[in-house]
């Protein structure tokens, strides 16, 4: 062999571990001449060669895995999956507006119910023993206090085995007038030794502030979230990504407010936690994708089109997203059950939520993020061809 293409050869051994870009063509030319290897050992689709490979002395063939545009049509496997994500998103869009249309309907036929946390009033309970009957109840607390219209439940406290007399109402209660709605209660059920256990009581301006401050915290929250992710992948179009993840993450806010709505929950502070909790497990998930995305860009570079990266990129990390959702939702799935169990409404409210959530942030990562990344970008080479040379990592 001539000096000369010893040196040819020596280049061709060091292009893939620096990523110089090679002619598709050349390449499949070079691996028809070359003969097959029986020393190089197996590489598992969907897994990138590493240094440790190199250093060994053994070139790595990315011969098992097609790497031009066409790799999304050929069927490629990765890790024992091959899902079409790309092909679907118009699907999944679908699927999750109408979901949302859905909520947001009953929500408008229903209402939308607040906390007193949020619009204002009092919540006053009471400790009885024996039976009193709720609209009896209701009658005496609304003869008392002009235009309070009270809503009345009962309901039990596991701690201590308690029977409690809820009274609700959109209006705020004064001290004097919570002493006198004790009395008429006393006075019409002395029988049933009723007493006063607690109360909560919140006027309508503190409430409307609580609110806007709680609003004020998810947004900030999802600005941090987007401006993270723009810096952190910005070589391969940080903008667009940290975009993207913000819809994904607005999808999944929706979604627990579809719950409250049709599981008719009070919006309070519970709904403000569930979604800062969603927040950061759905973009914790997205992020991991993102990274497989940035990865593969690094390794393939133009070789494979972004859309066949995104989808190679989700389709392997599609078991771990699985994964610790069902380990995730399993957790939260037993504390729901026990506060069901145990009438704990407070948790229930939480932990119900956060159960969709879990799933909605799982989905919202593999269906709604990436896919939206690639319509994204879709677009922009539209209007620019070159728009995807820009988001290769050199």
């Amino acid at each position: 062999m001539s000096e000369k293409d010893q040196n040819k050869n020596r280049k061709d051994n060091v292009t893939p571990l620096f990523g110089q870009k090679k002619d598709a063509e050349e390449k499949t030319n070079a691996k028809a001449k070359a003969p097959a290897s029986k020393s190089a050992p197996h590489r598992s689709h969907g897994v990138a060669p590493t240094i440790m490979d190199f250093d060994s002395g053994t070139r790595q063939e990315k011969s098992e895995e097609p790497v031009d545009d066409r790799a999304g049509e050929k069927g490629e496997v990765y890790n024992g999956l091959h899902i079409d994500f790309i092909g679907k998103r118009w699907i999944f869009y679908t699927i999750s507006l109408t979901i949302i249309v859905i909520g947001i309907l009953i929500s408008s036929i229903f209402g939308v119910k607040l906390d007193i946390q949020f619009k204002g009033g009092a919540i006053i309970q009471y400790s009885y023993s024996g039976q009193i009957n709720q609209s009896t109840a209701q009658s005496v607390a609304n003869a008392t206090i002009k235009d309070g219209d009270f809503t009345v439940q009962t309901d039990k406290i596991p701690a201590n085995n308690l029977q409690v007399l809820v009274l609700q109402t959109t209006k705020s209660l004064t001290d004097t007038q919570q002493s006198s709605l004790y009395k008429a209660l006393n006075s019409k059920f002395g029988a049933n030794s009723v007493k006063k256990y607690s109360s909560n009581d919140v006027s309508a301006q503190t409430g409307k502030r609580f609110f806007i401050r709680s609003v004020g915290a998810v947004l900030l929250a999802s600005l941090l979230i987007v401006l993270y992710i723009w810096v952190r992948f910005r070589k391969i179009g940080g903008l667009p990504a940290g975009l993207t993840a913000f819809v994904a993450l607005v999808h999944d806010v929706l979604m627990a407010f579809v719950v409250f709505s049709i599981f008719r929950i009070p919006i309070n502070d519970n709904f403000i936690a569930v979604v800062l909790t969603i927040l950061g497990y759905s973009i914790n998930d997205t992020i991991v994708v993102y990274d497989r995305i940035r990865e593969n860009r690094k390794l393939f570079g133009h070789a494979l089109s972004f859309k066949d990266t995104v989808n190679r990129s989700i389709n392997q990390s599609f078991t771990r997203s699985i994964n610790t959702t069902l380990v995730t939702f399993v957790a939260i799935a037993t504390v729901c059950a026990f506060s069901i169990a145990f009438h704990l409404d407070s948790i229930r409210s939480f932990a119900l939520p956060m159960m969709v959530g879990v799933v909605t942030g799982c989905y919202s990562t593999i269906c709604i993020a990436g896919p939206l990344w690639v319509s994204w970008v879709t677009h922009r080479e539209k209007k620019d061809p070159n728009h995807s040379s820009h988001m290769v990592i050199r």
